[in-house]
């Protein structure tokens, strides 16, 4: 029997306690799946001799620490730009769930408009995974990437950064090294053993997202060629019966505008199924499965370290 009033018991009490406010707190800081706070667009025409490449309009929809409300809040950045932000963060925060970036391509594939969408969604979807991180969001170098309009690469070439990691020179808190248990690292290990296998089931469970869309979308396009059929047999309908059975032409044809009413009715439930699966929901799975990616990789450098 514990006794609740033993010295060891309160302190291990109060520990909890500490512990269980310290990781509500965090866990309030990041949401992934708040709206996005930027906006990636790319711009139609292209630069290089050579090789051509996309530019993109990088717009956030919020005030930065470091800009005004009444500064433009675009600016233009290349697909190198994204590389060059994401390799400073692994330098300045290897501890931290940093998002992956989508594939870099070259040659006739940059002129593949279904590669270059993705590629577009996918910077959207790291830029925003970063402004959405507790800590990366107030990063200096990241809202230089947001905000200074100058070619990035004339900036970087002329600007002095630091790229050391954060944690450098600092020392463990007494109160978070009073709250570390020894089971954190046996979680630590187990979430890392499982991750690849999380992965292949979330890449599934996507993948039956996906093809559950392409049905629906299949089903919509039958139902509306359905309909066509049938409004175009209303019209024939007159000319396969005599004049005197009128009731009978009108019968036919009122029992196809209730088909054609049930085909409607069905058709828009299953396009607002699709926007909401296509708009919300399929957005925010591929969200958690670059949250894994990020895990993933953390995982893979504390292994390095």
């Amino acid at each position: 029997v514990v006794n609740q009033n033993d010295p060891e018991h309160l302190d291990q009490e109060e520990t909890d306690n500490d512990l269980f406010d310290w990781t509500s707190k965090i866990r309030k800081t990041y949401r992934p799946l708040d709206a996005d706070i930027i906006v990636v667009e790319e711009i139609p025409e292209r630069e290089g001799l050579l090789f051509k490449h996309a530019n993109y309009l990088v717009k956030h929809l919020v005030t930065l620490p470091s800009s005004s409300p009444s500064e433009d809040r675009t600016v233009v950045r290349r697909y190198s730009d994204f590389l060059w932000l994401r390799e400073i963060l692994l330098k300045r925060y290897p501890f931290r769930m940093i998002p992956e970036l989508p594939p870099k391509r070259i040659g006739s594939q940059n002129a593949d408009q279904i590669f270059l969408k993705k590629r577009r969604i996918g910077l959207s979807r790291f830029i925003n995974l970063v402004m959405k991180h507790p800590k990366l969001n107030n990063d200096d170098l990241v809202l230089t990437f947001l905000t200074v309009r100058t070619d990035l690469t004339s900036w970087r070439k002329q600007a002095t950064y630091d790229t050391s990691n954060e944690f450098t020179d600092k020392k463990i808190s007494s109160d978070f090294m009073k709250m570390w248990k020894k089971d954190f690292a046996e979680q630590w290990n187990h979430a890392a053993s499982c991750i690849d296998t999380s992965m292949e089931l979330w890449y599934r469970i996507t993948l039956l997202l996906e093809r559950h869309e392409k049905r629906t979308m299949q089903i919509v396009h039958e139902r509306t060629f359905f309909e066509t059929l049938v409004n175009s047999f209303s019209e024939v309908t007159p000319k396969l019966y005599p004049v005197q059975q009128n009731s009978t032409i009108l019968g036919i044809n009122n029992s196809f505008g209730i088909i054609k009413k049930h085909l409607e009715t069905t058709s828009d439930i299953c396009k607002q199924e699709i926007e909401e699966a296509s708009g919300t929901l399929s957005p925010k799975f591929r969200i958690f499965t670059d949250i894994l990616l990020s895990l993933r990789s953390l995982f893979e450098r504390y292994k390095i370290m």
